[in-house]
């Protein structure tokens, strides 16, 4: 049997748009086992047990890649990252994939190739290269190449996510956004991304406000979601050092340090009905695996 777990990904941190990502203590694990053909067991009704489901499409990929026809598997599938909330739930699910192909295929696949497959299912690599290697990443494209930094963020930091009790698939929250952005707005994001990293990275929280204060997508997606400005300015006053929309949302995130037990407490009157707020950290490991 091969086991898979893979952590849950925050994204954007607001100006960092398709390039910031940090891996997270919420996992999502897989356990494949061989069989005569396919099945596919799931703990949450919406997720397909065909063919359609991301984590076999993912392993399918794998061996097309390597010009292998795919075996018959035995698929668990047990989630504990929200679906469509903007924590990383498809790119949790296309990692746990492509893992554990490579893994029966006994690692056919450089980790090079590993990342490149992934960032082609996922579009982008903000999500997919957190989960592979831990950490907050930045990266960029060169071509097809994922080229990219892992740092720690400064370990006082923690991370509260605000979970609304309602979806925002990426597609829909990608349709909202300009084609295209003036150059002050371009020179005002690259900067706060700049902040956003080292404020990070050397624990100086007093620029978290300002640099999470993004003009590439949360003016446009934030009117998708209801209680957004709200959550924000409660999560400010009761001592945020910065908030933003975590991927294209639904999930808002607050970074936050000490003792933050009265936040959360007092979050959880202020939100609304049916919103989940949830304490993590940053992971540093990435996607683990293990074979028995």
């Amino acid at each position: 049997m091969i086991s898979v777990k893979i952590p849950a990904t925050t994204t954007n941190y607001g100006p960092g748009f398709d390039c910031l990502g940090m891996a997270l203590t919420v996992y999502n694990e897989i356990d494949i086992t061989p069989s005569e053909g396919l099945q596919i067991m799931v703990d949450d009704p919406s997720i397909p047990t065909d063919r359609s489901n991301l984590i076999y499409q993912a392993m399918e990929r794998a061996y097309e890649r390597t010009e292998q026809n795919i075996p018959g598997v035995r698929i668990v599938q047990r989630n504990a990252i929200p679906l469509a909330r903007g924590m990383g739930s498809s790119a949790a699910c296309i990692v746990g994939g492509i893992t554990a192909a490579n893994a029966l295929m006994g690692n056919a696949l450089s980790f090079e190739d590993v990342l490149q497959l992934a960032t082609e299912m996922d579009g982008h690599p903000d999500n997919v290269l957190p989960a592979l290697v831990g950490g907050l990443c930045a990266a960029s494209m060169e071509g097809k190449t994922v080229v990219y930094n892992k740092l720690a963020p400064h370990e006082k930091y923690a991370f509260l996510l605000i979970i609304p009790d309602y979806e925002l698939p990426t597609k829909e929250a990608r349709k909202v956004l300009p084609a295209s952005y003036s150059r002050s707005d371009s020179v005002s994001a690259v900067g706060r991304a700049v902040l956003m990293t080292t404020s990070l990275l050397n624990g100086e929280s007093q620029n978290l406000k300002l640099a999470s204060q993004d003009i590439l997508h949360q003016p446009y997606r934030k009117k998708l979601m209801k209680g957004f400005d709200h959550a924000v300015e409660r999560a400010y006053y009761l001592g945020a050092h910065g908030v933003y929309l975590s991927g294209a949302g639904s999930t808002i995130a607050a970074i936050v340090s000490g003792d933050v037990d009265f936040m959360m407490k007092q979050l959880k009157k202020d939100l609304p009905e049916g919103w989940k707020i949830l304490l993590t950290h940053c992971d540093h490991e990435g996607v683990q695996i293990k074979q028995s």
